[in-house]
């Protein structure tokens, strides 16, 4: 989707999600993409340090929700 969002016209890694992909890319902007990534990688270094999943989780899906508003 940031690829998309960029404007990279190649096919995607998974072509039968290429549909969710240009919709996601049209709908976001390329800094809440990167937001989300970012999320997702700190997420899994909390879970790499022994942070209880639970909240790991938690704190990930509160940054994506924000990313999307």
């Amino acid at each position: 989707a940031l690829a998309a969002a960029f404007g990279a016209t190649t096919t995607p890694n998974h072509p039968d999600m290429a549909e969710r992909v240009r919709d996601l890319a049209s709908r976001t902007s390329p800094e809440s993409l990167l937001t989300c990534i970012e999320s997702i990688l700190e997420c899994r270094e909390a879970l790499a340090q022994n942070v209880k999943p639970r909240f790991a989780v938690a704190a990930m899906a509160a940054r994506l929700s924000s990313a999307f508003r």
